[in-house]
């Protein structure tokens, strides 16, 4: 993950699950599955996969690994 938007920080709820799994500037994911029919990202974050939803997906701003 390269940041988390601003909008984000105005809503202490959605940055306290984004901390709780995992999804903060600098950690390492990789995007398991995109579901466009239900607009879902599912993300691999230390053995572990957590789904987002488009509308929460993006406020996250990544950046390809080599």
């Amino acid at each position: 993950m390269r940041r988390i938007h601003e909008i984000a920080e105005a809503k202490p709820d959605l940055l306290r699950f984004l901390e709780k799994n995992g999804i903060v500037p600098n950690a390492r994911a990789e995007v398991a599955e995109v579901l466009p029919f239900n607009q879902t990202v599912s993300l691999k974050i230390c053995d572990r996969e957590v789904a987002l939803g488009f509308a929460i997906a993006q406020y996250i701003f990544v950046e390809r690994a080599d």
